[in-house]
């Protein structure tokens, strides 16, 4: 009897897993309709947060881990892998922690589990670029986590009910999980705003040392090539700067929108490369710094 149980789990894992991994491909299939570093539907997420909650929590991590590994194995590369490991440890740990507390329900979790996964990668990013700027990107992350989470929330509450045979309800403090990563993020993007100067020149930094730093009032592409081949092209034009080419395999700097005040930037995490604007100074406005 326990080994037949025993087999039974190993299937049910298995088919989790090769389900996780086919949603990871449908996912990478997806155009990313906000341009942005981390943003992702998180379908995969769903089938961790069913295997936490018909396995436990063991199992459910290792559906997660196996998943991340064998997709960025597959068609992600290195470095994706490294952000989506860092995202997916930080959310799983936090939808455990968050699962075993009072009050809070399935929608609950989800919603914690999308918003800490983005938060992992940031992180992540925050050491690889060693730049604490990066954090600004939460402002727009954090609330999009919490929408993507309750819509997975709600799809598993589906098929559990299904499988298990319960309903969840949503719980106030689900509601208050969810606003709190909101406000936190709304907080972010409002000081983001507020503190935005008038740009005077595109600086480019590589590996976290400072590369080349151009006058945005001088149109002009630059082509900027990195070790075993990489590149990424900047082009300036009209007071702003924005990537038109680059040898990254998701191509996101591409897509992010153009930067033209202090506080943007574009950043292209495979290449290890950070792009913001500085603020304009007297006297530099006629400046062209190559």
């Amino acid at each position: 009897m326990q080994r037949k149980r025993y087999s039974e789990k190993l299937a049910m894992g298995g088919m989790l897993v090769a389900l996780a991994f086919i949603f990871s491909y449908l996912e990478s299939l997806f155009p990313v309709l906000i341009p942005i570093p981390g943003i992702k539907l998180g379908l995969a997420n769903l089938v961790t947060l069913i295997a936490l909650y018909t396995m436990g929590e063991k199992a459910g991590f290792f559906v997660s881990v196996l998943r991340i590994l064998l997709s960025g194995l597959t068609f992600g590369g290195f470095f994706p892998m490294i952000y989506s490991f860092a995202g997916g440890t930080v959310s799983f740990l936090g939808m455990v922690f968050f699962k075993n507390k009072k009050g809070i329900s399935l929608y609950g979790v989800s919603i914690a589990g999308g918003a800490l996964h983005n938060l992992g990668q940031i992180v992540v990013a925050v050491f690889v670029l060693q730049s604490s700027s990066i954090f600004t990107y939460l402002g727009i992350l954090l609330p999009v986590g919490v929408l993507t989470g309750g819509l997975i929330g709600v799809v598993a509450s589906k098929v559990l009910w299904s499988l298990k045979g319960y309903k969840e309800l949503i719980c106030i403090w689900d509601k208050i999980l969810a606003v709190g990563f909101v406000l936190t993020g709304l907080i972010v993007l409002l000081g983001v705003q507020i503190t935005k100067r008038e740009g005077g020149s595109v600086v480019v930094f590589k590996d976290a040392s400072f590369y080349k730093e151009y006058s945005l009032f001088q149109n002009g592409v630059y082509w900027l090539e990195w070790e075993n081949g990489s590149y990424n092209v900047l082009t300036i034009q009209d007071g702003n700067a924005f990537i038109s080419e680059a040898s990254c395999p998701d191509l996101l700097c591409v897509k992010e929108y153009a930067i033209s005040r202090t506080k943007e930037r574009i950043v292209c995490l495979p290449n290890r490369v950070e792009i913001f604007i500085r603020e304009a100074k007297e006297g530099e406005f006629d400046a062209i710094v190559e």
